[in-house]
């Protein structure tokens, strides 16, 4: 499994946080791919504003991460896909291993 740790993006960290909130829905993120300047990009839809998580539509979420620069970069779109794909385990994992310790 890849090692998360290596990303300095707060959204990443928090999503793997199982000490952090999630959405009604139970939601720590949703992440978009996009391509931007020739390179493809993995950013977080689900952000956490005002004390508590929004969902935001792709767009916005898209130029919150263009402003923010806080998005993954990839040389491909199966690369960025299969980066949210490991993501998206990984912080089941640690949730999941999370409710185990309670």
């Amino acid at each position: 499994m890849e090692d998360f740790s290596k990303y300095n993006q707060a959204w990443i960290k928090r999503a793997l946080d199982p000490k952090t909130p999630t959405t009604d829905a139970m939601e720590t993120i949703k992440s978009a791919n996009a391509e931007l300047d020739g390179m493809h990009i993995v950013f977080p839809t689900i952000r956490r504003m005002g004390g508590k998580l929004v969902q935001l539509d792709n767009d916005t979420a898209l130029e919150i991460a263009k402003q923010k620069k806080d998005y993954v970069t990839f040389d491909s779109a199966n690369e960025a896909l299969n980066f949210s794909r490991s993501l998206s385990k990984a912080i089941g994992s640690a949730r999941q291993n999370n409710k185990r310790l309670k």
